[in-house]
């Protein structure tokens, strides 16, 4: 059973990274895929958890969301994670678990970050190699977020829905905005907060960046950094 140990408040968006715990991976085919996606997408209403954006690869998921109860958020994780596990154990005769007995959830705080967690888990396939362009993998949120697409389990996120108000081609800004890759430094630091569980917020960070033939450090806010350098 998938453990809890952060406190989740009601109406805060999160980050959530589950890693898988199997030989050759927790999502071995496309079927493997299709039952975990499908048992997440049915247990949003009744776990009263709104999903903005997700990504399932073969050892790994993200996913970003905003529980509207405290206890919503792992009960759905858990159920979803109990019953694949049951699946993935049943279809090929093993008794491992596919999936780790711990997730990660990182409070997200501001309009920015929350952009860039979404972009952050959107771009996984191709910040990973896995493709050359978003829109070719199945799994993800990018279609129904890139092009507007309707979907009963995607719900865009406040943050979202402001971000494309004000741009004159909405979704060609946001798919420019996905193709368009984090500096390294700032990409490597996000990835790190989101595999350790720890919170996304407004801070300074160090990053180096070219100044006239020389590299020094400078202080940039981290709030928004990836997507305005």
């Amino acid at each position: 059973m998938v453990q809890i140990t952060q406190k989740v408040t009601a109406g805060q968006t999160y980050c959530v990274y589950l890693e898988g715990n199997a030989c050759g991976g927790a999502f071995l085919d496309k079927y493997c895929h299709r039952f975990f996606i499908l048992r997440l997408f049915n247990g949003l209403k009744p776990f009263q958890v709104e999903l903005h954006a997700y990504a399932l690869l073969a050892n790994e998921v993200y996913l970003l969301v905003t529980p509207k109860s405290s206890t919503g958020l792992g009960s759905l994780i858990r159920s979803v994670s109990d019953n694949y596990t049951k699946y993935y154990q049943e279809r090929y005769d093993r008794e491992s678990n596919p999936l780790a007995k711990s997730m990660k959830i990182s409070r997200v705080v501001g309009s920015l970050l929350t952009l860039d967690c979404q972009k952050y888990i959107e771009r996984r396939v191709l910040d990973t190699g896995i493709r050359q362009h978003a829109g070719a993998y199945e799994w993800s949120s990018y279609s129904a977020n890139s092009f507007g697409c309707r979907s009963d389990f995607v719900s865009p996120h406040v943050m979202f829905v402001n971000y494309l108000k004000i741009q004159k081609s909405p979704y060609k800004k946001y798919r420019e905005f996905i193709s368009s890759p984090f500096i390294n430094n700032y990409l490597l630091f996000i990835d790190a907060k989101i595999r350790s569980g720890r919170d996304l917020s407004r801070r300074r960070i160090p990053l180096t960046r070219p100044v006239v033939k020389k590299r020094k450090m400078v202080e940039c806010e981290y709030h928004g950094l990836g997507s305005i350098l």
